[in-house]
C-alpha cells in the first residue's frame, strides 16, 4: 500500500496542527492577517445594502417567509442616543453591521472617544421574545460571576417597546479573531 501524500493526510484531517505548521514553515514563512469584522454597511455615506433586512445569504426553501422573519426595523437615531447613554462616552461616529447570524444581527459603533460597542438586535422569531434577550444577558451576568471573561453589558431591552423600536443588547466590544477565522 502507498503512503498517502502530504496533502491529502491535511486535506483528511490526518495531520496535527503542529505537523502542518513545521511543514508549512519549513517551505516559506506565513503571514497571519484578520479582520476584525466584515464593513458590511455603514450609515454614514452610501450603505452596501439594508440595515434592517439579512443580507448575507440565502435560504433553499421558504425564502421570503425565512427573510421576513429576519426582517427587524428600528430608530438608528435612537440607537446611537441608546448607546451614548449607557456608555457615558459620548456621540457615536460610526455605525458598522458587523455580521448576521441565526438569531442576532450584529453592529459595531464607534464613538467619539474612539470607545468601540456592540449592540446586538434579535430577529423576530425568538420564542418567546421577552425571554430570550433577558436570558442572554441573565446568562452573561451569571459567567461573569463564575469568574468567566465575557462581554460586560452596559445596557440592554427585551421588549421592542422603546425608544429604538426593537429589542436590544449594547455591550462591550471585544476585538479578536472571529471563529469564522480560526
Amino acid at each position: 500500500m502507498r503512503p498517502l501524500s502530504f496533502s491529502v493526510c491535511a486535506r483528511v484531517g490526518l495531520l496535527s496542527s503542529a505537523f502542518i505548521s513545521r511543514r508549512l514553515a519549513s517551505n516559506k514563512p506565513l503571514s497571519r492577517s484578520f479582520t476584525i469584522g466584515r464593513r458590511i454597511m455603514t450609515v454614514e455615506g452610501k450603505p452596501k445594502g439594508d440595515l434592517f433586512s439579512y443580507s448575507l445569504g440565502r435560504f433553499l426553501y421558504n425564502e421570503q417567509m425565512r427573510l421576513q422573519e429576519r426582517y427587524v426595523e428600528f430608530d438608528v437615531a435612537a440607537l446611537k442616543d441608546v448607546v451614548s447613554t449607557h456608555t457615558g462616552r459620548g456621540n457615536v461616529v460610526d455605525f458598522v453591521k458587523l455580521s448576521e447570524g441565526g438569531f442576532n444581527r450584529v453592529f459595531l459603533l464607534t464613538l467619539e472617544d474612539g470607545f468601540k460597542t456592540v449592540v446586538k438586535i434579535p430577529y423576530n422569531f425568538l420564542v418567546p421574545k421577552k425571554y430570550a434577550t433577558a436570558s442572554e444577558v441573565a446568562t452573561l451576568a451569571f459567567l461573569r460571576q463564575k469568574g468567566i471573561p465575557v462581554p460586560d453589558v452596559y445596557g440592554w431591552s427585551s421588549t421592542p417597546d422603546n425608544a429604538v423600536g426593537a429589542e436590544y443588547i449594547v455591550m462591550e466590544f471585544v476585538a479578536d479573531m472571529g471563529l469564522d477565522t480560526k
